[in-house]
């Protein structure tokens, strides 16, 4: 088998394992359901931090380096961003802190066969990132070769009641929440922002950040419209 189809099947098989886990927790649909009681603001914007999706990065192939975009900000070397993986487990959320080494003018590679129209100062900036330290390559061995979500900082991300990995990015108190669900050719990425209620009778969340990663190949849709309309559909108030 060669190397590109190697690669590829090894990221087939870990994306397929996430989509499978996500879809396997009944509030990846509806919110949190199991006595994490949250409801929704409808005063929540965007949540005002960079956030991207990031991708390995094929154009150097090289092993735990990815690529991500963000609109309208600029980094520098040295700044700290989070690459979440989506998931519902019990295990430790796949979140590794990663830091910018370099910036150019051009656009992340989709995959290891694209590899022309790369650089280009009309294509705005894309960040190469690296590890912030050497033995979390471990930590996110298993997905690393698929999309994540990339979040300027280094907010510690953890499991909440279902499983779903979430943290505060904006320092509101509320967790946001980390979700992946997929269409038929890609994967839709988000963050959901989870108001605590002592009141409300029926959870909800809100929305914040949406992403979307072609793949290149048919997978099973997952998402509902609330995952990928844009706007996002307004969640009921109770």
């Amino acid at each position: 088998m060669s190397i590109l189809s190697s690669r590829n099947a090894a990221g087939i098989a870990a994306l397929a394992a996430i989509v499978a886990s996500a879809c396997s927790q009944s509030d990846f649909r509806t919110g949190d359901s199991s006595g994490d009681g949250v409801v929704a603001a409808q005063t929540f914007g965007p949540l005002g931090i960079p956030v991207g999706v990031a991708l390995p990065d094929y154009r150097t192939a090289a092993t735990n380096h990815w690529c991500v975009g963000f609109e309208d900000v600029e980094l520098i070397a040295g700044d700290p961003v989070t690459l979440v993986w989506p998931d519902s487990a019990e295990s430790a959320p796949s979140a590794v802190l990663t830091r910018v080494e370099t910036a150019r003018h051009g656009r992340c590679a989709q995959n290891l066969v694209d590899t022309t129209d790369l650089e280009g100062a009309d294509l705005g900036i894309v960040y190469e990132l690296v590890l912030a330290s050497a033995s979390d390559s471990m930590k996110v061995a298993e997905v690393r070769g698929t999309p994540a979500i990339a979040v300027r900082g280094d907010s510690r991300w953890t499991r909440g009641p279902t499983g779903f990995p979430r943290a505060d990015l904006d320092g509101d108190e509320n967790p946001e929440q980390a979700r992946l669900c997929t269409s038929s050719e890609g994967v839709h990425l988000t963050l959901w922002t989870l108001a605590d209620s002592a009141t409300a009778d029926q959870p909800a969340e809100r929305r914040r950040w949406h992403g979307y990663q072609s793949l290149g190949y048919d997978v099973e849709p997952s998402c509902t419209e609330r995952e990928t309309d844009d706007p996002p559909e307004t969640p009921p108030t109770t």
